[in-house]
């Protein structure tokens, strides 16, 4: 599975779709520190879908234990909680 599938599902499917989830999770359950998929020079990221890429590091991040439960990626979110 590779960037050509990642961009047909993204092209072809709602956001939160079980597909892209799907994607993401495999993706993610198949990182290792030895993936070079930031690597400019390797699998680069920017041939990825933005929103797969985003949705990716969410995934990461909470695979390594760096999230709180309430995370949010949306900054808006963020302001609506300061305004208050």
């Amino acid at each position: 599975m590779g960037k050509s599938s990642v961009k047909y599902a993204y092209n072809h499917t709602l956001p939160g779709s079980l597909l892209r989830l799907y994607l993401v999770d495999v993706f993610a359950a198949n990182a290792t520190p030895r993936w070079r998929f930031f690597d400019e020079h390797e699998a680069n990221y920017q041939d990825f879908p933005k929103s797969f890429t985003e949705e990716l590091m969410i995934v990461m991040i909470r695979k390594i234990g760096g999230a709180s439960p309430n995370f949010s990626y949306n900054p808006a979110s963020y302001m609506h909680k300061v305004a208050k």
